[in-house]
């Protein structure tokens, strides 16, 4: 199935995330811009107000805000024209994609990822070092920095699965999202039981997670072999109800690191 699929997304968020990274320290400009995109488009929802602490219209943001713009329940052209004007103010060179398959949204009512402003410099901080740890995968400090960021976030009032949906969208080659379809289709189809309903996996947890199922994308039998892929089956029910397979028989998959403090430190 992957070769129908078309994630050409993939490498315009990839370049999006390096490009809003370099905005950290200047938000009064990024702001500037997100607010005269979106209002321009007609959306108002960050004029405020926005979180406690920003009563009288938006002072900051957070990078999965940002992203957040042109993922939420949209339609695709406007999705489209969001990203490209963005995109564009930030230097993306690559183009905006013409679909968004198997990328998971933010609810139009609930599309501010932070709840509170004192959430929004720790959440560039695991945006920063999950961007980090993707692309240096084998240094190990890179691990630390990620699950010492990740943990000070994942469960800060109001932020729940939207963590875990951004940093997909940062890195969707390497990051799980998991957004409620994307839970369901690992329990309910997969037959996968890793999560527990309704729980906010701790940065340990959710990397083990992660591995578990990266293991399996190793099997041809499997049904999908990336975290694009996925998503995509999730939010989309994948082939139609009278052409699926039967439910796969899976492998064993070979065992994956556990992470754990004790662990970490050791190394």
């Amino acid at each position: 199935m992957t070769s129908l699929l078309n994630f050409a997304w993939t490498d315009f968020y990839m370049e999006f995330a390096d490009k809003l990274l370099k905005y950290r320290y200047d938000r009064s400009y990024l702001i500037e811009v997100v607010l005269g995109v979106c209002n321009r488009m007609g959306y108002k929802y960050l004029n405020g107000p926005v979180v406690a602490g920003m009563e009288y219209g938006l002072k900051d943001i957070c990078p999965f805000t940002v992203i957040g713009t042109f993922n939420r329940r949209i339609n695709n052209s406007n999705r489209k024209a969001i990203a490209t004007e963005i995109g564009r103010t930030l230097g993306v060179s690559q183009p905006v994609p013409d679909a968004f398959q198997g990328i998971p949204v933010l609810n139009v009512t609930n599309s501010v990822v932070f709840h509170d402003a004192d959430d929004i410099d720790p959440l560039w901080q695991v945006f920063e070092d999950a961007l980090r740890l993707a692309d240096f995968k084998d240094e190990y400090h890179y691990l630390d920095s990620f699950l010492a960021s990740y943990e000070r976030v994942f469960n800060a009032k109001g932020i729940g699965n939207k963590l875990t949906i951004g940093l997909f969208w940062a890195r969707p080659d390497y990051f799980l999202p998991l957004d409620s379809e994307s839970r369901q289709y690992i329990a309910n189809f997969l037959k996968i039981k890793l999560l527990r309903p309704n729980h906010i996996p701790s940065g340990c947890e959710y990397l083990d997670i992660m591995h578990s199922i990266i293991n399996y994308f190793n099997y041809p039998e499997f049904p999908v072999h990336s975290f694009q892929e996925l998503s995509w089956t999730a939010d989309t029910g994948g082939l139609p109800l009278s052409l699926r397979l039967p439910e796969p028989t899976l492998p064993k998959p070979e065992s994956s690191p556990t992470y754990t403090l004790q662990s970490i430190m050791a190394d």
